[in-house]
C-alpha cells in the first residue's frame, strides 16, 4: 500500500492466493515443503531463524544462530521437517488464524 492508500498488486497477492486455496479446498501442506532448495537458501539467515522459531520454537532456532548460512539452512531443514510450516503467501486464512492463536497461547503461558 502506498501513501495514498492504494493497494499495490504485490500487496494483494497473499490475500488472493489464500482465497484461491480456500475456494478450491487446497491444503498447500500436502503439496509444498520448505526445504533448503525450495525456500531456506533463498531467504536471509534472520528469516531462517524466524521460520524455525515459528515452526518449532526459539529453543530450536538459537543453536542455528551461530552457524554460517549454509549450515543454518541444513539445520533448519532438518529441524522443521514434518512440521507443515508454510510461508504466509501459501497459508489460508484458517491456517493464519490458527498460527496466531498458537502464538497468543504461548505468549500467555510465558506471561504466567
Amino acid at each position: 500500500m502506498d501513501a495514498a492508500g492504494t493497494i499495490k498488486r504485490h500487496d494483494r497477492f497473499p490475500v488472493q492466493a489464500g482465497a484461491f486455496f480456500v475456494t478450491r479446498a487446497l491444503d498447500m501442506t500436502k503439496w509444498w515443503t520448505a526445504t533448503g532448495t525450495s525456500y531456506l537458501s533463498h531467504v536471509s539467515k534472520s528469516r531462517i531463524l524466524g521460520v524455525v522459531t515459528e515452526a518449532v520454537g526459539a529453543n530450536a532456532a538459537s543453536p542455528l544462530a551461530a552457524l554460517k548460512k549454509d549450515d543454518a539452512v541444513k539445520g533448519a531443514e532438518q529441524t522443521i521437517a514434518g512440521t507443515s510450516w508454510l510461508p504466509t503467501c501459501l497459508r489460508t486464512l484458517t491456517q493464519t488464524v490458527a498460527q496466531q492463536e498458537v502464538e497468543s497461547t504461548e505468549g500467555n503461558a510465558q506471561d504466567a
